[in-house]
């Protein structure tokens, strides 16, 4: 799976056709104005519910607020949880999702790979989880551990792990920069 941010069809850039779209819910000022981006978008779209949020911008929407986008486009076919540390942090959005929505617990913690086997367990199939190695590598440092055990001691284990269970992780792949040319915001 590719999934690019909707930011960059704002910005012209092309996109692959078979990527899927990211919205991410920290970044989106209404409700409004997400519905009018998933209407004029026609690729199936992936949405960032960024719970227990630790840098800003902070959360603004909840599974209750975003009901009606989940139920209203069939081609919102992804709904990623942040911060997912134990299978209790994605269990409400499983059960009040509609099932063309895929759950994708994001995994940012030590916590969070140490638990995957319990997280994966209550996925609906295709199962997918992304793995922020960057707030991963905050997570390992503030839990003492040493940074240059990252890939060694965590990441390529826990693929490995996830490749057992049939598990597809989405990691970051790369970074687009542009030359700053309006205010944001």
């Amino acid at each position: 799976m590719k999934l690019v941010s909707r930011h960059l069809l704002d910005e012209g850039f092309p996109i692959p056709e078979d990527a899927v779209v990211r919205i991410n819910t920290a970044w989106e000022p209404s409700l409004e104005l997400m519905c009018k981006q998933i209407e004029e978008t026609n690729r199936d779209i992936f949405i960032d519910i960024s719970q227990f949020r630790r840098k800003p911008p902070c959360h603004r929407w909840s599974i209750e607020q975003l009901l009606f986008i989940f139920n209203s486009y069939q081609h919102v076919k992804y709904c990623a949880v942040s911060n997912v540390e134990e299978v209790d942090d994605i269990m409400y959005g499983i059960w009040k999702l509609p099932k063309h929505v895929n759950v994708v617990p994001k995994i940012e913690s030590i916590a969070g790979i140490n638990n995957i086997e319990s997280i994966v367990s209550v996925l609906r199939e295709p199962k997918i989880i992304m793995l922020d190695v960057e707030d991963l590598y905050t997570d390992i440092l503030n839990k003492g551990a040493e940074g240059k055990d990252l890939y060694k001691v965590f990441v390529n284990p826990f693929y490995r792990k996830c490749q057992e269970l049939g598990v597809m992780v989405l990691k970051i792949s790369g970074v687009i920069f542009q030359e700053m040319t309006k205010e944001v915001g």
